[in-house]
């Protein structure tokens, strides 16, 4: 019976998480401002912190074939959050850097702008190489990594380790 409501939980949380990840994936292409879409990442984030818990209980509860099932649905679902927080990633990145672009050519934003826009500690816009794991590629793009990042003094070993992350994709990025 325990296991019934936990299974039947973690359906439902899941299939809320699947919705979640749509309407993220709908507002990268409609979005027009970095806010919307960064507060409605940090909300499928947040959910899917709490769906691995749910799932955790659930993997508990269970055994053998059924268990492994689950974990599959869970790896899958999981790696559809990270794709869509990549491409949400990065669909804030090009609209903070339009918005940039704008804001430099008019003076319009400046008395405007509200708290959450002048407190901006964010890493700067670079423009980035991507890696999917083709090892043919892989000594181009580390020239190009090391130039726009791994050689620079005024970033951190965190902040550069954040900029790998987003220069990866596929494969790569999952192992």
């Amino acid at each position: 019976m325990k296991a019934e409501s936990i299974v039947s939980k973690t359906e439902v949380r899941r299939a809320k998480l699947h919705v979640m990840i749509d309407q993220l994936t709908q507002l990268c292409k409609d979005a027009s401002h970095p806010d919307d879409l960064r507060e409605l990442l940090d909300d499928v984030m947040a959910f899917h912190d709490k769906t691995l818990e749910m799932q955790l209980q659930l993997e508990a509860a269970l055994t053998g074939e059924e268990r492994d099932q689950e974990a599959k649905h869970w790896v899958a679902l999981s790696e559809r959050t990270q794709i869509a927080r990549r491409e949400a990633r990065a669909r804030i990145r090009q609209i903070e850097g339009f918005l940039s672009d704008c804001s430099a050519s008019s003076n319009d934003l400046g008395p405007r702008s509200n708290s959450k826009t002048s407190v901006k500690e964010r890493l700067p816009e670079l423009k980035m190489p991507v890696f999917s794991g083709e090892v043919l590629e892989f000594p181009a793009f580390w020239d190009r990594f090391q130039g726009c990042v791994h050689n620079r003094t005024d970033l951190d070993d965190a902040s550069k380790f954040s900029y790998l992350l987003s220069s990866l994709s596929g494969e790569v990025l999952a192992a």
